[in-house]
């Protein structure tokens, strides 16, 4: 194909079902017979097929396109099953993606999209991941017509070549239970080679989440703040003008308020700790580089540790913990 040539990047845009992943596996075979080395970066956060759910995954193949169903050369947590209220992970996680892919002397990438394409939130992620990765070629798969808004949107421009293609009849269609056991399937088989291991809280740091970053509350302060949340306060620390706390129960708006007015705070990030539970999280490492995904089931703030499922070698080299928004037990917060 036209399109298979070094230095490139293509991306696929379509609905579910349009058979996008199908293509950029056929187009990765494509390349490597074509002895490229190929980085293959799947975008679809729900339905990944190169490592877990809520991820953008990246892999380099060389020989054979089995080695697609190999173990990711690298992630990127996006930390939710859609991009929708995601979509600056998204972007950012695709574009890390594709980069780290050339970094690792790949010839040809081709980047596959999840099925938002629609409406304004759908228009502005593909407008945002083709002005962030300037892709060389854009492969549009369609039914009927319904992406002519975006193609004609992105006609004028002359950075990228775009190739239309219909629907092949031969792609099945997926129900919203196959979709659901497919995740379902894929986390399982993440996890199947993880432990139960413990975090000391001083390893890490924390992003996307106040906590792990603050002064850590005293003993005598935490009575204090009891006191003033009229809930036992397990767990809190100080930042500038700011501080993060966890109870038992969910504190009120108004309890919010009254400690911030008390304390002079202009912030107070209040988390339950059973919020905590069953979260998913990516651990990295020191150089903010995705080492693998957790689920916590239980912070121990006696003893600072934290306790989550994880591959062993990873939370020994973890410096950095990144929350995400999705909870393995299906109480979902994104």
């Amino acid at each position: 194909m036209q399109v298979i040539q070094p230095n490139q990047t293509i991306m696929i845009i379509g609905k579910v079902d349009m058979g996008k992943s199908t293509l950029c596996r056929f187009l990765a075979d494509e390349g490597i017979k074509r002895r490229l080395k190929v980085g293959v970066v799947d975008a679809d956060v729900g339905q990944s097929w190169i490592g877990p759910p809520t991820t953008v995954g990246m892999k380099l193949v060389v020989n054979s396109i089995d080695e697609l169903n190999n173990p990711p050369d690298a992630f990127y947590i996006v930390g939710w099953i859609s991009p929708e209220r995601h979509l600056l992970q998204t972007v950012v996680g695709t574009k890390i993606m594709v980069d780290t892919a050339f970094e690792r002397n790949a010839d040809l990438v081709i980047v596959d999209t999840t099925g938002l394409v629609e409406g304004t939130i759908g228009s502005m992620l593909k407008h945002s991941k083709i002005e962030l990765l300037r892709p060389n070629h854009i492969v549009f798969i369609q039914q009927n017509r319904e992406l002519d808004l975006l193609i004609k949107s992105l006609q004028h421009i002359s950075t990228h070549q775009i190739h239309i293609h219909r629907r092949s009849k031969s792609v099945e269609r997926k129900s919203k239970e196959y979709r659901r056991q497919f995740r379902e399937d894929r986390f399982n088989e993440y996890f199947a080679d993880c432990d139960i291991v413990e975090i000391p809280i001083s390893q890490i740091r924390g992003q996307r989440t106040p906590f792990f970053n603050g002064k850590k509350a005293t003993a005598k302060e935490l009575e204090n703040l009891s006191n003033l949340a009229g809930d036992r306060v397990l767990y809190a620390e100080w930042f500038y003008r700011g501080l993060s706390i966890v109870t038992i129960d969910k504190i009120s708006g108004l309890t919010a308020r009254r400690i911030c007015s008390h304390l002079s705070l202009d912030y107070l990030h209040a988390e339950v700790i059973d919020d905590f539970e069953q979260m998913l999280v990516a651990l990295l490492d020191e150089k903010n580089r995705g080492l693998c995904l957790g689920v916590i089931q239980g912070i121990d703030f006696n003893t600072g540790v934290l306790k989550i499922i994880s591959k062993p070698e990873s939370a020994k080299a973890a410096r950095v913990i990144q929350f995400g928004s999705y909870r393995m037990d299906g109480k979902n917060v994104g």
